[in-house]
Formats: C-alpha cells, sequence, structure tokens
C-alpha cells in the first residue's frame, strides 16, 4: 500500500494513471479485509502511520471504518465497511475543495470543543471529583459522541452505564442537541432490543448532529480564545 500512495502522491488526482492505482488500493484493502477484518485493516494504517502517514479516524462505527489524510492540498481515504449482507473496501484519491471563511471558523471552533473536552476528561479521570456544571456537559457529550462513533449505543451503555448516559441525555437537551437527545432516549428504553439499538446507530451515523459545534457555543468557546464557563 505505501508504493500505491508514493505513486498516486506523483499524479494529480484527476490524472487517467490514478485509476489502476486506486483499483490495486482497493484490490489490497479487501484482501486484507477477507483476511483479517476490519482489525487487520485497522493494522494496515497503523503501520502506513509509522512510516510517516497521517491517517485519522473520521469513522469508526460498527461494521465501518473511514480514515483520511490531508497532505500538500490533497487527500487519501481509506474506507471498509464489513457486515453480514457485504463487504466493501475503496481506496480514494481526491483534490482538497478550497474551504470558505465560515467552514474554516466552524471547524476551528468544532476544534476548540475537543480541545477543551481532552483536557477536561484528563483532569477529571486523573482527579476525580466534582466539575463545573457547564464543564461535565462537555466531557458528558465528548464521551457519548466518542463511543457510539467507535462501537454503538451498545457500547456506549456499557462502557458508561445508564445512570451517567441519564445524564448525558440531560447535558444534550441543554446544549440543543435535540436529534441526539431523542436517539439516546429510546437507546434507554427499558426494553430496547439489539435491533433497535442497531437503526438507532445507523440514524446516529447517517445524519449525524454537530455536537462539537453545538457544545462549543453552550460553553462559548472560540477559535482565538475560551471564555469562562458560563453560569448553568
Amino acid at each position: 500500500m505505501e508504493r500505491i500512495l508514493k505513486a498516486l502522491a506523483k499524479l494529480r488526482p484527476s490524472a487517467r494513471k490514478t485509476v489502476p492505482l486506486k483499483t490495486r488500493g482497493d484490490h489490497l484493502l479487501m484482501r486484507m479485509l477477507n483476511k483479517g477484518g476490519l482489525r487487520g485493516v485497522e493494522r494496515l494504517v497503523g503501520a502506513l502511520n509509522a512510516k510517516g502517514h497521517r491517517f485519522q479516524p473520521v469513522e469508526s462505527g460498527p461494521g465501518g471504518r473511514f480514515w483520511r489524510e490531508d497532505a500538500d492540498g490533497r487527500v487519501f481515504e481509506i474506507r471498509v465497511r464489513s457486515n453480514r449482507v457485504y463487504k466493501m473496501a475503496a481506496l480514494r484519491y481526491l483534490a482538497v475543495p478550497k474551504l470558505t471563511r465560515a467552514e474554516i471558523e466552524r471547524a476551528a471552533v468544532q476544534k476548540a470543543f475537543y480541545d477543551r473536552y481532552m483536557a477536561i476528561g484528563q483532569r477529571a479521570y486523573r482527579k476525580p471529583g466534582p466539575l463545573p456544571a457547564v464543564e461535565r456537559r462537555l466531557l458528558l457529550v465528548g464521551e457519548l459522541e466518542a463511543d457510539v462513533n467507535n462501537g454503538g449505543f451498545s457500547q456506549y451503555l456499557s462502557n458508561k452505564g445508564r445512570r451517567r448516559a441519564r445524564a448525558a441525555l440531560a447535558a444534550l437537551k441543554v446544549i440543543g442537541a435535540r436529534k441526539t437527545a431523542r436517539l439516546l432516549a429510546q437507546a434507554l428504553a427499558p426494553s430496547v432490543s439489539e435491533a433497535k439499538l442497531a437503526a438507532l446507530d445507523d440514524a446516529f451515523y447517517k445524519a449525524p448532529e454537530d455536537l462539537a459545534l453545538l457544545a462549543a457555543k453552550h460553553a462559548r468557546l472560540t477559535a482565538q480564545r475560551e471564555s469562562p464557563p458560563a453560569h448553568p
């Protein structure tokens, strides 16, 4: 795969010569998927990053993985899916579209949320104790998004428990994440089935609510500086 990526990087994404290279990449990914499953493809991506690539996870839900590397105005994407019905593996090579000012500002605010969430989490797990109300909401929302993206609502409830999930539900309502709140409320139903949880996962992945932006606005985070948390 490393040789394929190097060869592609020497070409424009729209060049005809990229087609057979991308096809070879698709076939290699499919062989890895058939041989080692999603974990096998994860190991491949890890090996690429060990050689200097910078593939970042974009999606890591049940039955699917998606990584992206942005470099020098061009993008490599690795997408794989595997379930009982079908398997798919694709290597994509794209030109990076020019972002508008609004898109750049939106991405910066989202990053402000993730930076604050990680900082709160590291502090809370290192030294457990009460958190300010707004920081606790950021932590709860960040945990929910990370766990559901990684393994669905079933994994989230198993890892965090129903009591913490109910606290996250309250946090979602406060920040205005109404769609995600409805999904979580259904996942918390006493007799929810695995099939229903899988359907809720699909709804979460197909049209995700921008939790990072909503949480950042609630906490008054900006790209330039972070204002003090709002009083509950």
